[in-house]
């Protein structure tokens, strides 16, 4: 077997250099052991990390969604966007109203239903599932009435800090009966029903523009949050 020399450069030739100052087998071998523990160490990190990042996002977009709500009632009379404007000449769910859409899109008459803009989709929610209910955001069809009666920003909104406007869901629109239904995984359309995509939890935005996670237990069930009810 070669003995490799010891590197003493002014008494070896550049082959003799060469050998001593390559990698021996195991030495290769622990190095890439090494390398496989720090990517199991980081990977865990690594996902959790673009988890939260995800989970930011989606916030931010319920957030947006209310403030656009709010700006929508300013220039309308003080009524919020409807659940479904009833233009006989061109009508439109609350998600594809190019009169809500401007306030945080460009270019809204290029979107329809399935093609609605990005700020609508959860993005913890494939954008596929997304595009084929509208939205992955619901509003609150408990209070917000079913047309030709939108709820008016002052008048009709008791507890703006205590009041579901959007939140996560499986459909376009929430209802405290769906509250209870039981999240599916992996996303499927579940009418009126709400997701609970953050370990039994799910994102609300309230009327006053604040957002908050919540467990299913402080929401289903709670006449304030859906109706305005005091408990």
């Amino acid at each position: 077997m070669t003995k490799i020399p010891q590197c003493r450069e002014a008494e070896f030739t550049p082959r003799d250099l060469r050998a001593c100052r390559a990698f021996t087998l195991i030495e290769l071998l622990v190095v890439i052991a090494i390398i496989a523990v720090l990517v199991a160490i980081a990977s865990p990190i690594l996902a959790t990390g673009k988890r939260a990042g995800l989970e930011a996002k989606s916030v931010s977009r319920l957030r947006d969604l209310q403030m656009a709500n709010i700006q929508y009632a300013g220039e309308h009379n003080q009524f919020y966007v409807p659940i479904w404007d009833m233009n006989p000449s061109n009508s439109h769910a609350w998600f594809d109203n190019p009169e809500f859409e401007k306030y945080f899109v460009a270019n809204t008459g290029s979107y329809w239903w399935g093609n609605s803009p990005e700020n609508m989709y959860s993005p913890l929610v494939p954008l596929k599932f997304s595009q084929s209910i509208g939205s992955s955001y619901g509003i609150n069809a408990d209070y917000m009435n079913w047309p030709p009666a939108p709820r008016q920003m002052l008048r009709d909104v008791p507890f703006p800090a205590r009041m579901l406007a959007f939140e996560e869901s499986q459909d376009w629109i929430v209802t405290e009966y769906g509250a209870h239904g039981q999240y599916k995984v992996p996303e499927a359309y579940s009418g009126s029903t709400t997701a609970y995509r953050y370990n039994n939890m799910t994102n609300i935005v309230f009327f006053d523009g604040h957002v908050e996670t919540l467990p299913q237990s402080k929401v289903a069930g709670n006449t304030t949050l859906w109706r305005g009810q005091d408990q």
